[in-house]
């Protein structure tokens, strides 16, 4: 296998555990976005929990990426960083 194989394959690892270990607070998230439902470019609620929870979690988070209710998260360093890009309508 590859370095770069590797290198991703160990970060999809990581990835999934911490997850794991989030579920509780990620579905709690959830829940909360789905009972406050934002339409049509307006999630400023959502926008504010999932960055809140980003950061909270250790992401740099850039907020009005592109779009008012855009974001862009990312994780670790200048060698191995992780991004995420969440688009919340189709998460919950």
């Amino acid at each position: 296998m590859e370095q770069g194989a590797k290198s991703i394959e160990s970060f999809v690892k990581n990835a999934y555990l911490v997850i794991d270990c989030c579920a509780e607070q990620i579905h709690r998230l959830s829940l909360d976005i789905w009972e406050r439902p934002e339409l049509g470019y307006e999630e400023v609620y959502a926008h504010q929990v999932l960055t809140n929870f980003l950061e909270k979690h250790g992401f740099a988070v850039s907020r009005g990426h592109v779009l008012p209710t855009a974001f862009r998260a990312t994780f670790g360093d200048r060698n191995t960083t992780g991004m995420c890009w969440i688009k919340s309508q189709q998460l919950f």
